[in-house]
């Protein structure tokens, strides 16, 4: 990639079931076989407050809805210092499943919904979490995975049984949304559509990731 006296640092966002997961891994692979040293990672972390956020997804412990995004920015800060900041200072490129668009987009429809926050509204959240994202690293790329709602659902329910928090039909419809207005305001952002083959989604990100920074 261009400019390898730091790394660049790429996202990969969408709804549940939109297969970033997925994407992160064939963008690693395909990386390395150009040569790159490339770290893959994934937001919640595995550290202690990662750990935490996947339990309150869950509901094994429960925590109120401001809370919760509070603890994904510690675990944004911890992340970014222990690992992003460092890797990308050696030259190597990031590539994340998950950031910050994950917190605005589900934390607004969260906050929302809730009956203690839901007064001040869907837009005043929008704003609080995005300001206070606003200090985080901005990454050179996001691309986010365009899914329905209805088949993001199928394919949450064809992969699980256990529910999590955010994956009812009603709030990946907000969700969806949520990541078109993101797209819409955010930098360094590329819309691509995740109802097609695994294989497409990834040529498409491949052309991208080449238009980008290959050039």
């Amino acid at each position: 990639m261009q400019d390898q006296s730091n790394g660049k640092f790429i996202v990969i966002e969408g709804p549940d079931g939109a297969g970033s997961s997925t994407q992160i891994e064939y963008l690693g692979t395909y990386l390395k076989e150009k040569g790159e040293n490339v770290l893959v990672t994934k937001e919640p972390t595995n550290n202690l407050v990662g750990g935490l956020i996947r339990g309150a997804l869950t509901g094994e412990w429960k925590i109120g809805e401001y809370g919760l995004q509070l603890l994904f920015c510690a675990d944004r800060e911890h992340h970014l210092d222990r690992e992003i900041n460092p890797t990308l200072a050696k030259g190597w490129n990031v590539l994340t499943d998950r950031y910050l668009a994950s917190t605005v987009v589900f934390g607004s429809v969260s906050l929302e919904r809730s009956e203690r926050y839901s007064a001040k509204g869907y837009d005043h959240w929008w704003r609080l979490l995005m300001e206070l994202n606003a200090p985080f690293r901005t990454p050179d790329l996001t691309i986010i995975l365009d899914l329905p709602a209805q088949e993001s659902l199928r394919r949450i329910n064809r992969r699980s049984t256990q529910t999590e928090l955010f994956e009812i039909e009603s709030v990946l419809e907000r969700v969806a949304l949520g990541y078109e207005r993101f797209a819409q305001e955010y930098k360094n952002v590329v819309v691509i559509n995740a109802e097609r083959k695994r294989q497409e989604i990834f040529e498409d990100i491949k052309k991208t990731i080449e238009e980008r920074f290959y050039k």
